[in-house]
């Protein structure tokens, strides 16, 4: 079985997936709710940074953070693989829930109950349960670079009833001492509200101005594939996830002005670490390693705000987790209990599923992969969908149909090789080749069913905008009227890709495509078309140098078909008009047209034919009875005067024609129009 070289993978953010970042040949996209942009190379990395207290994130653009990883780890608190029990280890009256494993046996449950109760002063339940990291241990210094000159934003407007809500946000942050206000600052940045699940606003910060002046901090985050190594194989696991994780790092005090941030209800700056800052997480990550550093790669494995304890055997867990809760109690690190799970057997760990078994990863991608779609036979009465697509070289095409759940399958697939000749073509006329293949190919199958064809380029106006054919175009167009075809655009096609497989990797095929249809079966040649409208505006000239008649035809593909007559005998300026309006509704007959705008600037000829004005004159009379004539082959017209000015195309074709000298039936005179 032969894969595609290039797998394209497309992530929706619906449910939080962790501190990530995008990156793919240097261009990324943002996924958020927030930013709603592309970044270009000059900031080819978007950074998804956890927000305070909740699931979702928010993606600031421009912190090119290389502590953040660069392939898509999960959220170990929130992306789990087994069922989880809920633990109360507080009261009836004030509930405290934590989860642990459900695997657990009662002996077990007793243990890890009384555990945690006996350290729930690691949890945190509110700001005001989270005394912060010690300052000696790890503050954030913001160093900008001193060629930058600050930035301050102006206010972004917001609706009144946010504004509400952002002021009710404020004040919950004033009360935990995270902001205060401030005078004067250099640095300015707005806020970006962001709705959480239970209809309150977080409040995010729009540093990008800030992150630009910044320099990076190297300190590295832990290698992702070592991490995920060191975890496998053991027996049981616990997650955690620290409360509102960057806030618990204090900013110096002389940089606190430059995470100053505008609101409708007054300018503040931050005391805390907040999120979105460019090297947030180094500062975080330098703090884990500082707090853990002996206990990770052993017992412990961190991940920025993210801990796991591991050990081989479940009797020896609650002693690694004494060791580990001792650390958070020192340094007062705190816990979100709703992100934490404890004593599981197997947890989903950045993308990874970790066990005692070991690793396990992409299980459904694999398994989708080595299961590729099973060709369906056609239902009746449902309509087919036809994709196709050509190479310098190849083409190949690929029919389906909507199955009774609504979902598009597969029917049937070819390829084959462009002939040498056939190469030549231009880009339409290989999608009319590659259309007409397809069409006799599967004659058997598009013959009973409506067929709705599927590309960005309309290979059936190519076709029908031409009113003279050469003998190829001549051939296609002939068998491939016997089909029900309708084109549909579409600029993103999922079922392309596979048309775009099949040209990429063709059938060989040698045999000449117009052996398939010898002229010795060709019974009738039918040029009927499907009923359309056309447009004829018409005119006529007479000079000294004789009558012309002019006429330009605008078909529903919209390419004007502009024609000069010369009239090789005695005739006045109404007998011209009407020539020209005759020999414009035979071309429009001729071509298959079922209505007809025509319009004119004679309101002699155009009243005659309306029946306002009678005809007297004998001559005119045989032209006012073949145009009566005439209009009865189609199902709908109408015919209307306009000004001269209007109508300068037609009137220079009857200009040009009647200027030209006399010439011989035989002769041809080609006009280029420019």
């Amino acid at each position: 079985m032969t894969f595609p070289s290039r797998l394209n993978f497309f992530f929706i953010n619906t449910i939080s997936l962790g501190p990530l970042a995008y990156k793919t040949n240097n261009r990324s996209a943002s996924i958020s709710l927030i930013f709603l942009e592309i970044v270009g190379d000059d900031s080819p990395t978007i950074n998804t940074i956890h927000c305070a207290d909740d699931d979702s994130f928010l993606t600031y653009l421009g912190a090119e953070d290389s502590y953040l990883p660069k392939t898509i780890p999960s959220d170990m608190s929130t992306l789990l693989n087994e069922a989880n029990f809920d633990l109360n280890i507080g009261t009836s009256e004030d509930p405290r829930i934590i989860k642990v494993g459900q695997s657990l046996n009662p002996q077990e449950l007793g243990d890890f109950t009384t555990f945690l109760s006996k350290h729930c002063q690691a949890f945190a339940w509110s700001y005001e349960d989270m005394p912060g990291l010690d300052p000696d241990i790890v503050v954030h210094n913001i160093v900008t670079l001193p060629n930058i000159k600050p930035v301050k934003q102006k206010l972004r407007k917001m609706h009144p009833r946010v504004a509400l809500l952002v002021k009710e946000e404020l004040q919950h942050l004033l009360s935990a001492n995270f902001i205060q206000s401030i005078y004067y600052p250099q640095w300015v940045s707005n806020i970006v509200p962001m709705t959480k699940a239970t209809g309150k606003i977080r409040i995010c910060t729009d540093f990008r101005d800030l992150n630009l002046a910044c320099p990076k901090d190297d300190f590295p985050l832990p290698n992702i594939d070592q991490l995920v190594d060191l975890t496998a194989g053991h027996e049981m696991l616990s997650l955690m996830d620290g409360f509102s994780g960057y806030n618990q790092i204090l900013i110096t005090p002389e940089d606190q002005h430059k995470t100053s941030f505008i609101t409708p209800w007054g300018t503040f700056c931050y005391h805390v670490m907040p999120f979105g800052l460019k090297n947030a997480g180094a500062t975080y990550q330098r703090a884990m390693t500082y707090i853990f550093h002996d206990l990770l790669h052993k017992t412990v494995e961190d991940y920025v705000d993210d801990l796991l304890g591991k050990s081989k055997r479940h009797q020896d867990h609650l002693f690694i987790l004494a060791h580990l809760f001792e650390r958070l109690i020192h340094f007062c690190l705190r816990l979100n209990p709703s992100k934490c799970v404890f004593g599981v057997l197997t947890s989903k760990l950045l993308g990874f599923i970790i066990s005692i078994r070991g690793i396990e990863a992409f299980d459904d991608l694999k398994a989708y992969l080595l299961s590729p779609p099973v060709l369906t036979p056609p239902r009746e009465g449902e309509p087919f969908y036809l994709y196709i697509s050509v190479t310098d070289h190849a083409l190949g095409a690929m029919i389906s149909h909507r199955d009774t759940c609504g979902k598009e399958q597969a029917v049937y697939y070819i390829s084959r090789t462009l002939h040498e000749y056939e190469t030549c073509y231009s880009e339409a006329e290989k999608m009319c080749c590659a259309l007409f293949f397809a069409t006799s190919k599967l004659r058997h199958y598009l013959l009973n069913h409506k067929t709705y064809i599927v590309t960005s380029v309309n290979p059936l106006k190519t076709i029908h905008a031409k009113p003279y054919h050469n003998d190829r175009i001549t051939r296609w167009l002939m068998l491939m009227t016997e089909f029900d075809l309708e084109f549909i655009l579409k600029k993103s096609i999922k079922g392309q890709v596979i048309a775009d497989q099949l040209a990429d990797a063709p059938l060989l095929d040698t045999q000449d495509p117009l052996a398939q249809f010898p002229d010795e079966y060709i019974q009738q040649i039918d040029f009927g078309l499907s009923p359309f409208k056309v447009k004829l505006f018409f005119d006529g000239s007479k000079c000294q140098q004789g009558g012309g008649a002019g006429f330009v035809m605008i078909p529903p593909w919209g390419t004007p078909i502009p024609v000069a007559h010369k009239l090789n005998f005695e005739c006045t300026n109404n007998m011209a008009e009407y020539e020209a309006l005759v020999l414009g509704l035979q071309n429009a007959i001729n071509l298959g047209a079922r209505h007809i705008d025509i319009f004119g600037d004679s309101e002699l000829i155009v009243n005659q034919v309306t029946g306002v004005y009678q005809c007297k004159n004998d001559i005119l009379q045989k032209y006012h009875d073949i145009v009566l004539a005439q209009l009865q082959s189609f199902d709908k017209f109408t015919i209307q005067a306009i000004p001269r000015t209007t109508n300068r195309f037609a009137d220079t074709m009857a200009s040009l024609a009647s200027l030209i000298p006399p010439f011989t039936e035989d002769s041809r005179l080609y006009v280029a129009v420019q």
